[in-house]
């Protein structure tokens, strides 16, 4: 259970924020006419960049914190960020929470989701050192942990 403890934290606080964020009404100050094309935006955005990750670590996705592949994935988005489908389910419940116009949901992002985030993504940070070593220190060392850094110096040849 212990093992499962960080996966089910994270899948409880994504699934109630966006219950959160559809079934209350805590509306931001932002015009419908605005939050619509901005949330829908983000939630595309965000869905497409977990996907994109998604495709390049395939069946390590479905896993707990212990990494399930037997090579480290660095190519992709995972030349952009370390956690990318982490990164796009933030983005993703961002644009939920602002095409609901709800800002207890933002709030929520940031005061339960990320920090489950972060919880979890430390934990595979772990993992993957004590599997991959040298090879994930290199890796982590040239990418950023959860926000893409967007400079001219790319973090890859």
């Amino acid at each position: 259970m212990r093992s499962a403890f960080p996966f089910l934290l994270h899948l409880s606080t994504l699934i109630g924020i966006i219950l959160v964020s559809f079934l209350t009404e805590f509306h931001l100050p932002i015009a419908r006419e605005v939050a619509r094309p901005v949330g829908y935006g983000l939630v595309a955005a965000g869905f497409f960049f977990s996907l994109w990750a998604g495709l390049h670590i395939g069946k390590g996705i479905f896993g707990l914190v212990e990494p399930r592949r037997e090579t480290l994935v660095t190519n992709g988005p995972y030349r952009i960020v370390r956690h990318p489908v982490y990164f796009g389910q933030t983005v993703a419940l961002i644009g939920i929470a602002i095409l609901m116009r709800n800002w207890l949901g933002l709030a929520l992002i940031i005061l339960v989701f990320i920090p489950s985030e972060l919880y979890r993504a430390s934990r595979e940070e772990k993992a993957l050192a004590r599997r991959f070593g040298e090879e994930w220190e290199a890796h982590a060392e040239r990418t950023p942990f959860f926000l893409p850094a967007f400079s001219k110096s790319s973090p890859h040849p």
